[in-house]
């Protein structure tokens, strides 16, 4: 077996530094040309304004990410955020600020259902997470017969939406903590290098021992947790639980996590590419808004950068399989 010429060893290294720090690179080049069209890219409030919007499609990215390295997809958690919005801005009316966890919790059931069902019978969880998309939507509008929730909840109920501390909003502190503990989880305990595993192979890793069926579900149940979060954070800001909350985020959720390099075939990607996955597709959007390009270019220009995202990921896998 020969030695790799000088030539490949360069293509591979260089391969591997844009592998690494390639969207890193897009990113502030991104932000320095918008900012050079429309100066107040750059401005503190701006930019607290793209973080705080930003931090709900953090929540379900990551959330999303969890199910990705298994190779699925889960399309119901923007029917979870709209529910758990409703959810919460119940329960706070029954129960005061104790309430705001019910959402949570309402949408780790959710991620229950999701995860029986796909690891159970084996179906492929596009399938029966649209299912669940379209059942979950048409419960919440029933249940509230369209209606918003808004009676009865306490001033504090805002704190969690719109507040701040010191000069940084609730909501990016609620996101940055769970993509730190999920990167912890991925990188330090048996959970993540397991999850990997079954992602990479499925009947490798269940022929080791590794419990697939457990771990499939616990990861629609993150997925399902944190787009319940991301509605009971919703809620608190829009201080209402509204049925329609949530509509169009499951695609920004794929959307950003594949933009951070999670390989839609599993067994790759991590949550530190997902922050950059977030904030690629949050200033892209906000460029664009400041520089006055209209809302279907705007469309185009967002999947035009989703599908150059996951070509340069299969591409990618790709040269390092050959």
């Amino acid at each position: 077996m020969t030695d790799p010429s000088p030539q490949q060893v360069g293509r591979r290294d260089w391969s591997n530094f844009l592998s690494r720090y390639g969207l890193a690179i897009v990113l502030v080049l991104m932000v320095v040309a918008f900012g050079v069209q429309q100066p107040r890219v750059f401005a503190f409030e701006n930019l607290r304004n793209v973080a705080r919007s930003a931090s709900d499609l953090a929540l379900l990215a990551t959330g999303e990410a969890f199910v990705l390295i298994f190779g699925h997809v889960d399309i119901s958690v923007g029917s979870i955020v709209g529910a758990s919005s409703v959810v919460t801005a119940w329960a706070v009316t029954q129960l005061g600020m104790p309430g705001i966890v019910f959402g949570v919790l309402f949408g780790a059931l959710i991620g229950l259902i999701n995860g029986f069902i796909v690891a159970r019978f084996r179906i492929h969880s596009v399938i029966v997470t649209i299912g669940m998309l379209t059942a979950l939507r048409g419960w919440t509008f029933w249940v509230t017969n369209g209606q918003p929730i808004f009676g009865g909840l306490p001033d504090s109920f805002l704190t969690l939406g719109a507040g701040y501390v010191g000069p940084v909003p609730i909501p990016v502190i609620v996101a940055v903590v769970v993509m730190v503990v999920a990167i912890l989880a991925l990188r330090y305990t048996k959970f993540g290098p397991a999850m990997y595993a079954i992602g990479g192979n499925e009947e490798a890793a269940r022929l080791a021992g590794l419990r697939v069926f457990r771990y499939q579900v616990i990861a629609f149940m993150i997925a399902g947790a944190l787009a319940g979060l991301a509605g009971t954070v919703l809620a608190s800001r829009v201080f209402s639980g509204q049925p329609n909350l949530g509509g169009g985020m499951e695609l920004d959720a794929i959307a950003a996590a594949v933009i951070g390099g999670m390989a839609l075939t599993g067994g790759r990607g991590t949550i530190g590419g997902v922050a950059l996955g977030v904030a690629t597709l949050a200033m892209l959007r906000n460029g664009l808004n400041l520089t006055n390009v209209g809302s279907f270019v705007q469309q185009m220009l967002t999947g035009l950068v989703i599908l150059g995202a996951v070509i340069a990921d299969r591409l990618r896998h790709a040269s390092k399989t050959t």
